[in-house]
């Protein structure tokens, strides 16, 4: 980590916490997860209302939002880039990543809260994620990651999203996805897939 990042708390099997240890794999980034000396960084989550991941700098500056430590990360370390090389790939990665985090990862871990007390609301977030997928395969019959011709934070969000569905909420992939099918399970095998 650079001098000035003190610990970075993401020790959480949560789909966020997920997505920055993919984003520190891809990046090559090696960092201490959990407590740093002299950082107690769980005690000062919780006393601060705030859930991993949490990347505390040695400022005392918090960040706990996950594409604010995607971008501290992206400057701090800009090889490899996850957020974009160019101003166009930027802002592809960004609106592709918020569309996937908005229409999938949202609706799908608000279902997996809940799965033992399933709502009418459920039910809906389910039927958006059929349409989500529906819409995912046509993206990815167009492109061969969500922003382009790179991998990028986009992918990360949406195979996170993915997993959940799949493993924790027993949503199958139908094979009519042919798209969905041939890119998530060839980004299962990146050895940052299951960090």
């Amino acid at each position: 980590m650079p001098a000035d990042a003190a610990a970075l708390y993401c020790k959480s099997a949560s789909p966020d916490a997920k997505r920055v240890r993919i984003f520190l794999h891809e990046k090559e980034i090696s960092v201490e997860l959990g407590d740093a000396p002299g950082v107690n960084a769980p005690a000062k989550a919780a006393r601060h209302g705030q859930t991993p991941p949490v990347l505390f700098l040695g400022d005392g500056t918090v960040i706990d939002d996950v594409p604010a430590i995607w971008r501290y990360l992206e400057e701090a370390y800009p090889e490899r880039p996850l957020l974009g090389a160019t101003p166009k790939d930027k802002a592809l990665v960004a609106m592709w990543d918020r569309w996937v985090e908005t229409e999938g990862l949202n609706p799908v871990k608000a279902t997996a809260a809940r799965r033992d007390q399933p709502t009418a609301l459920d039910a809906r977030n389910r039927q958006r994620l059929t349409h989500f997928l529906a819409d995912l395969d046509s993206r990815l019959s167009a492109a061969v990651y969500m922003a382009g011709d790179a991998f990028s934070a986009a992918d990360i969000t949406a195979l996170i999203t993915i997993d959940v569905a799949t493993r924790t909420l027993g949503v199958p992939l139908p094979r009519e996805l042919g798209a969905v099918r041939r890119w998530f399970y060839g980004l299962s095998t990146r050895a940052s897939a299951w960090t």
